[in-house]
């Protein structure tokens, strides 16, 4: 489980849309971009993206980012079944 000791303010723990686990368990990146990109907030619509999995912990990983602004990000963290566990935002 993914947790901070600390309040951060550039750190979305709740109020996603992601709230349901899917029924089958994701399986490889592009599915995984397809899920995490519903969260995706910022306002550019073709992110670049990057992905990366956790066996151990079972948490997909998908960072995204502008084209043209590689400082801005956004990480979308889910377990494997899609549901969205936490999202950073890093400036």
């Amino acid at each position: 489980m993914l947790a901070y000791s600390e309040d951060l303010p550039n750190v979305k723990r709740d109020g996603f849309v992601n709230t349901e686990e899917l029924e089958r368990a994701i399986d490889n990146d592009l599915d995984a971009v397809d899920q995490a990109i519903i969260e995706y907030t910022f306002e550019q619509s073709s992110p670049y993206y990057r992905v990366f999995f956790d066996p151990e912990s079972n948490v997909w990983k998908v960072v995204f980012n502008y084209f043209d602004n590689y400082k801005d990000k956004q990480v979308v963290y889910m377990n494997e079944k899609g549901k969205t566990l936490l999202i950073v935002y890093i400036e």
